[in-house]
């Protein structure tokens, strides 16, 4: 997720905004299977079970890959061969 940081912005009489440091990377429903590599069933399990931070605007919901990635972080296992 973004960090948020506050800076003081000096040309609106020193109102903080918001600066987020690292965009979140979100992909619709469509994009996030294809990413992921499994289908939407399978995505919305892993969004109820709180594996997967999905988001709504509107009617879209947006998945957010970076936790896809640390869902695949802490599922995946290395193959190990029979020999």
């Amino acid at each position: 997720m973004a960090r948020r940081v506050q800076q003081k912005n000096k040309k609106h009489g020193g109102q903080k905004k918001a600066i987020f440091s690292q965009p979140r990377r979100l992909a619709t429903v469509k994009e996030a299977c294809a990413y992921a590599k499994m289908g939407h069933t399978t995505l919305y399990e892993k969004i109820n079970a709180k594996a997967i931070i999905a988001y709504k605007r509107g009617r879209k919901t947006l998945i957010d890959l970076d936790s896809i990635d640390v869902m695949n972080d802490r599922e995946l296992k290395p193959w190990k061969s029979g020999k």
